[in-house]
């Protein structure tokens, strides 16, 4: 497991799981794209959405599976937060912001600090436009200009697969050979808990909702690792710690 720094979860999504994803991209990417038109983004970002966990229950249910859950502890060794939880429908030639070769960790790191995913709800392949991995590049590698075309490595999956990799890894979002009818991918990226999150899920879905929500949830969302923003809060007048010690075990 992750060897070189990836590692491909086969069938780990049931054939009803994935359909469920996938009526829940185009549902959220109305939402999406209406807020982007209203604040004049209307052409940045298209067929993307961002942030989805709360749009659907399909999202935690996938990633608080114990094939999920199992795999992630496994690479960081520990516990874990989520940071982003987003999606697209490259299903044309248009290459987008994800097309360059980039990481989603700015910078490099001894340590394994986040973790990329990607849910496969349509085969990924070098039709459909396949994600390229640098893996011979080495991770240290500090910019993306010292980096060149030559034998990437190319993921070839199928619906239900979930494909994880270090994020330290140099990628970018492969063009698709030709028109597809779909290509979707959700691609949740999780930190260890002290990471700063992309979004701010434990707001978003406000504390007190996820006081009753399952432990994986919270711990996912960052309600362990919060922020007070009160001295009643930093107290613990609400009787719990905001961030609790065992999250940097490790």
């Amino acid at each position: 497991m992750f060897e070189n720094g990836i590692f491909l979860a086969r069938g780990v999504m049931s054939c009803e799981q994935v359909d469920r994803l996938r009526e829940a991209f185009f549902q959220t990417l109305e939402k999406c794209e209406g807020i982007r038109r209203k604040l004049g983004h209307g052409a940045l970002m298209q067929n993307t959405v961002h942030h989805v966990l709360f749009e659907s229950p399909i999202f935690s249910e996938v990633i608080t599976s114990n094939e999920n859950w199992d795999i992630v502890t496994a690479f960081f060794k520990g516990k874990f937060v989520l940071n982003s939880l987003g999606g697209n429908n490259n299903k044309g030639g248009n290459a987008n912001y994800a097309s360059r070769i980039h990481r989603d960790v700015r910078f490099y790191t001894q340590e394994r600090l986040m973790l990329n995913s990607i849910l496969c709800v349509s085969p990924i392949n070098e039709k459909s436009g396949a994600t390229e991995l640098f893996l011979n590049k080495g991770i240290e590698v500090s910019h993306a200009e010292h980096l060149t075309d030559d034998n990437p490595y190319v993921l070839n999956a199928e619906p239900g697969d979930i494909f994880y990799f270090d994020s330290r890894i140099w990628h970018r979002a492969g063009a698709p050979q030709q028109q597809v009818e779909e290509r979707i991918i959700f691609t949740p990226i999780y930190t260890r808990p002290f990471v700063k999150p992309g979004y701010d899920y434990c707001r978003a879905r406000k504390r007190e909702g996820l006081a009753n929500a399952n432990q994986r949830l919270r711990q996912l969302c960052s309600y362990y690792a919060d922020v007070p923003s009160s001295l009643d809060e930093w107290y613990g007048s609400e009787g719990r710690r905001f961030y609790e010690k065992e999250q940097d075990e490790w």
